[in-house]
């Protein structure tokens, strides 16, 4: 192994071989605690640090339920309404109601005035971090000084 080249270590530091120190930012290693190592190119120059270990999710990045939410039911007879035949069984729905109305006095058809869905959720259930890590075992770098 060359002087400077870095390894993932199992073992424990106080049994280190003296060639070797661990990545922790001293003794001229880079600093590797809680980071993995990409390959520096086109997308990555040699010692460029980045990354976070958590991520927020903004607005604009989730998918747009609107149009999942407005979509057509069809009520009896031939008459339809805008609302979401999925809605009541794929959301957790707190309360679905709406206005029917009659178009004749006496007809067994008839049309939704007014459809109402309530979606549960509050402002606080919105920007909460997420952690997108696939499995993995921490290991030390340590990196060959001698």
């Amino acid at each position: 192994m060359p002087i400077g080249g870095i390894i993932a270590y199992t073992g424990s530091l106080n049994a280190l071989p003296l060639n070797y120190h661990i990545c922790d930012g001293t003794n001229g290693t880079p600093d590797l605690r809680d980071r993995f190592i990409v390959g520096a190119g086109n997308s990555y120059n040699l010692n460029n640090i980045g990354g976070t270990s958590t991520n927020i999710l903004a607005l604009n990045q989730l998918p747009n339920l609107a149009d999942f939410l407005n979509k057509t039911i069809a009520v009896q007879g031939n008459n339809q309404v805008n609302g979401s035949e999925n809605l009541v069984s794929s959301l957790p729905v707190r309360s679905w109601s709406w206005e029917y109305f009659m178009k004749n006095e006496g007809n067994t058809h008839g049309y939704f005035k007014n459809a109402f869905a309530t979606i549960p959720g509050t402002s606080n259930s919105f920007g909460q971090p997420i952690e997108n890590k696939p499995p993995y075992m921490a290991l030390y770098w340590v990196m060959r000084i001698k």
